[in-house]
Parts: structure tokens; C-alpha cells; sequence
């Protein structure tokens, strides 16, 4: 029974890496988000050793972190005189970083499920930060199609950028809000005991 769940604690910890790759998709018509899953190997037979190498290696400081980027793009429509943004498409690029640690064999089972849960409550922090940044892009895909036409198309791509580049800002502060609020994914299971 012990071995069995020496097994299943190493699949668990190996999943992510299984689990992860790079996708395309659409997530609204006109939004279409690029995923890629990179990972930083941390070394440790304990939770102090883990916890070091996680604090040393980490990316921008965290345990795990989320990039994203957010473009724009659309063809004018010239009719009567006046602009207006064509179809508009917005472009997600969200990058996923996070540790992988390969248990050694003199880890503890229940240090294993402790990675298990630290790692899972990281992956649930990082969607949030998809997930926000998914909506921004929502936001400027409707935001932009609805403006109005305009006597040019310069003012056109004025009004696109400033809006756009509003919203973006929103979702910045909003990324910070979301960290303040889950203590950067310690109230969301990424919190060793």
C-alpha cells in the first residue's frame, strides 16, 4: 500500500508537466489566446530545502508567475466619408511559469502531497491571472468594435488606442487587487502547512 501511494504522490507531482503544453484558442470571436507552460526545476528532500530553492529560483520574485500581452488589430472601414475600425481581432499571449520537482527517493509521502497541494493551489492563483487578463481582452475586442466612425481613420486609431490602452491599465490594477486579495495565492491552497 505504501509503494502505491509513493506512485500516485510521483504522478501527482509529475502531472503539470504532462498536463501543460502550448495551445491556441478562442476564447470570444475575435480574441484568440496563445498559452505556453514553461517550468524552473527546484531541488529539496525537505519542505526548508523546497522552500529555499523556491524562493532563490522563483520567477519575478513568486513561487509561479503569469505574463501576459494583449495586441490589437483591425482594417478600417471607409464608408461615406468616415472610419471606423473594421473587424477588430485581439491577440492573448499568456505564458504559465511554474517549479517542477522531481521527489527524490528519500522524500517523504507526505512531502510529496504537500507538493501536490502547494502546486495546485499555484495553478489555481495563475488561472485567476488568465482569467483577468482574458477579460481586459474581451473588453477591448467589444469596446473597439463598438466605437463610432470618425472623419478619419487617425482619429479611429486614436480613439482605439486610448481606449485600449485604458482598459489595459484597468487590468493591471486589477492583477494587483487580485494579489493583494489572495496574498498571492497563499488563501487559495498555494501555502505550505
Amino acid at each position: 500500500m505504501r509503494l502505491l501511494a509513493r506512485a500516485l504522490a510521483v504522478v501527482l507531482a509529475l502531472l503539470p508537466a504532462a498536463a501543460h503544453s502550448q495551445a491556441t484558442l478562442e476564447a470570444a470571436p475575435g480574441v484568440r489566446v496563445s498559452t505556453t507552460y514553461e517550468y524552473y526545476d527546484v531541488q529539496g528532500a525537505t519542505e526548508r530545502e523546497i522552500r529555499a530553492r523556491l524562493k532563490r529560483s522563483g520567477p519575478e520574485g513568486h513561487d509561479a508567475f503569469t505574463r501576459w500581452h494583449i495586441r490589437w488589430s483591425y482594417p478600417h472601414a471607409v464608408a461615406g466619408g468616415r472610419c471606423a475600425p473594421g473587424p477588430v481581432t485581439v491577440d492573448v499571449r499568456i505564458t504559465f511559469i511554474f517549479p517542477r520537482w522531481t521527489p527524490p527517493a528519500a522524500a517523504s509521502d507526505d512531502l510529496r502531497r504537500q507538493w501536490a497541494t502547494v502546486l495546485a493551489g499555484l495553478e489555481r492563483h495563475e488561472d485567476g491571472h488568465r482569467d483577468i487578463a482574458l477579460r481586459a481582452a474581451r473588453e477591448i475586442q467589444e469596446t473597439l468594435r463598438a466605437l463610432p466612425p470618425r472623419a478619419s481613420c487617425a482619429e479611429v486609431n486614436r480613439a482605439a488606442t486610448a481606449a485600449g490602452q485604458a482598459i489595459l491599465e484597468r487590468s493591471r490594477r486589477e492583477h494587483e487587487r487580485y494579489d493583494e486579495v489572495t496574498k498571492h495565492g497563499l488563501t487559495q491552497g498555494a501555502r505550505w502547512r
